[in-house]
């Protein structure tokens, strides 16, 4: 039966969005989070590793702060800022503050080679002191604000992923104590906790905190606005049932309370 050209034309365009799909999801993707101190200047770390080390477009980059960490015990359906109820404010919940990555590739040695560029810029987080290495907002101090990773599987290789904390441990140029993790931990100077975050999964932050200006400076509007609004659009900086509360640096507008569900 001979096809119609209109219909030719459909058929292709259809074939060719579903061959953009598969092309976009293929491969593999692996979620990391590090932890030292306020996430707000750690995001901006990290994101520019994306864009600049790894040459990601502002719709590929995936850094996003939240909440990780605490012990499952302890740890309700979400994590939220200060202005929450007691028993949802994060460091309630054993939780630090964190920036989560993905790893994304089509072979193991893709993932580590990702893992190597953010492990490298983690370990430049930190200066020398007489009692170890320290983050460089030690103003902000606390289990809250405590230094770890997590990991899938945390210190245990994958066979499908790569042995990702191989990887971290080698660019530990400080030469920081890595212990194991079990939640709910204290801030140690000069130690990293590393967590499996199987067990101890990622919780986004409230949409304010995202793509946030810096402790006491501003970053460039390329990353607060411009970037910040890609993120928005594609839906990957969205509510998270914790109150959006204060003013938005961003916009200079007041953000608006949210109702947090009853739990």
């Amino acid at each position: 039966m001979k096809v119609p050209g209109f219909l030719k034309v459909k058929i292709s365009f259809a074939w060719t969005l579903v061959a953009a799909t598969l092309s976009s999801t293929a491969g593999e993707r692996v979620s990391i989070y590090f932890g030292s101190g306020c996430f707000w200047g750690r995001q901006k770390d990290f994101a520019d590793v994306e864009k600049q080390v790894l040459g990601r477009s502002s719709a590929e980059v995936t850094s996003l702060v939240g909440y990780a960490g605490g012990h499952p015990e302890a740890v309700k359906r979400r994590a939220c800022y200060y202005h929450a109820p007691h028993d949802l404010i994060y460091e309630n919940q054993g939780h630090a503050e964190v920036t989560q990555v993905d790893l994304m590739g089509e072979t193991v040695e893709d993932l580590e080679r990702q893992m190597a560029s953010f492990s490298e810029k983690f370990f430049t987080q930190f200066v020398r002191t007489a009692r170890g290495m320290q983050r460089t907002d030690p103003q902000d101090r606390g289990p809250g604000y405590r230094t770890l990773v997590g990991i899938p599987g945390g210190m245990s290789p994958s066979a499908s992923e790569g042995d990702m904390f191989k990887v971290f441990a080698s660019k530990n140029v400080n030469h920081m104590d890595l212990v194991e993790g079990e939640g709910s931990e204290d801030d140690v100077v000069n130690t990293v906790f590393v967590m499996d975050s199987n067990k101890f999964p990622f919780y986004p932050a409230e949409m304010f905190h995202q793509f946030h200006d810096g402790l006491g400076h501003r970053f460039p509007e390329d990353y607060t606005q411009e970037l910040r609004a890609t993120q928005v659009r594609l839906g990957r900086v969205k509510p998270t049932g914790c109150p959006e509360h204060g003013v938005d640096p961003h916009k200079h507008l007041v953000v608006h309370t949210l109702e947090v569900d009853d739990l």
